[in-house]
């Protein structure tokens, strides 16, 4: 989104499908390592429930709270739920 005087240009950017499935995998790996890390069986408490926002940029880049990969360009966003079990 860009703003010309007194008005707001939206811009979309096509993202190519393997790339995100790409981005997307390697997120989704990286989110199980850490789930398991913090997820230890001889803990006295259990990970029950973990909610994510992540944004995706104009070049289908995925980063987690906009850290990371961060460009101008047209943003999206998604929401990963991940619940035990």
């Amino acid at each position: 989104m860009s703003r010309k005087k007194d008005e707001i240009v939206i811009t979309r950017h096509k993202v190519e499908v393997t790339k995100l499935k790409q981005e997307m995998k390697g997120f989704l790996e990286a989110m199980r390592e850490m789930l398991d890390e913090a997820d230890q069986p001889d803990s006295k408490m259990q990970l029950d429930e973990v909610e994510l926002s992540v944004e995706i940029n104009g070049e289908g880049k995925i980063s987690l709270f906009g850290i990371g990969g961060a460009k101008a360009g047209g943003k999206g966003a998604m929401t990963f739920k991940f619940k035990r079990k």
